[in-house]
C-alpha cells in the first residue's frame, strides 16, 4: 500500500547527533508522552520512490541516531489511564 499522506501529530526540533533517547526525553518534558519507554519506530519523512510503509518503517533502540532515514519517530510508552491510577490508590498503592 501507500504510504499514509495523514499530517503530523506533534514536531520537535533536536539537534543533529540527537539519540531516541534524546527525542524522548525532548518529547516527555514537552508532555507530549508519559511513561516509560517501550518502543520506538523511526521512518524518512520523505521515502524513496517506490517503497511502502511496512518497508521503511524500522525498530530504533535508544541509543540510535535519530538520522533521515528516522526522521519521523513513533514513540510508544507505558503510560497508565486514569482508571489503573485510580484502582491502584484504592488498593493501598499494591500492583
Amino acid at each position: 500500500g501507500e504510504l499514509s499522506s495523514t499530517p503530523l501529530r506533534d514536531c520537535l526540533l533536536l539537534k543533529p547527533r540527537s539519540t531516541v533517547a534524546d527525542a524522548y526525553d525532548s518529547a516527555k518534558r514537552a508532555k507530549l508522552c508519559a511513561g516509560e519507554l517501550v518502543r520506538v519506530e523511526g521512518r524518512p519523512a520523505r521515502p524513496a520512490a517506490g517503497a511502502t510503509a511496512s518497508n521503511t518503517t524500522r525498530t530504533l533502540r535508544r541509543d540510535d541516531i535519530v538520522d533521515r532515514l528516522s526522521a519521523v519517530l513513533r514513540i510508544q510508552t507505558t503510560r497508565k489511564v486514569d482508571w489503573q491510577k485510580q484502582m491502584r490508590a484504592q488498593s493501598g498503592g499494591k500492583p
